[in-house]
């Protein structure tokens, strides 16, 4: 479809299909500041503070490594970032934090220090 903008009293003629980038502006990436440039994957994880609602949605970078092993750094929603080691044994955060979890199908729930939760699915550990 082609679309028609006036921009500055001239007529633009473009094949795109929004008004950013007609103007020339790249969105902010939802998973910002995480990109694939630096991570094998991002994402938005479904997390909450103070409550396990997991209403909110955390952007997050994911490193692989070997089968089962991933690191996944979070933007929590108060700013700060949480980094989450997953090994096929273990799941762990460095620094504080007492970390619990449980699994449900394909899918690990984690809190920290019961204040903090994340939903994690397999496939961000995994890919796919």
């Amino acid at each position: 479809m082609v679309r028609y903008a006036v921009i500055a009293g001239a007529l633009l003629l473009a094949a795109c299909t929004t008004v950013e980038e007609i103007a020339g502006i790249t969105p902010a990436s939802p998973t910002a500041p995480y990109t694939t440039d630096e991570y094998d994957a991002t994402t938005l994880l479904p997390c909450s503070l103070g409550d396990d609602s997991h209403d909110q949605s955390c952007p997050a970078g994911i490193r692989r490594g070997d089968t089962g092993f991933a690191t996944i750094t979070t933007m929590r929603p108060d700013g700060f970032e949480r980094v989450l080691d997953f090994t096929p044994e273990t799941i762990s955060t460095p620094g504080s934090g007492t970390l619990t979890s449980s699994k449900d199908g394909d899918t690990w729930y984690l809190s920290i220090n019961d204040n903090e939760y994340y939903v994690v699915p397999e496939a961000a550990i995994f890919g796919g």
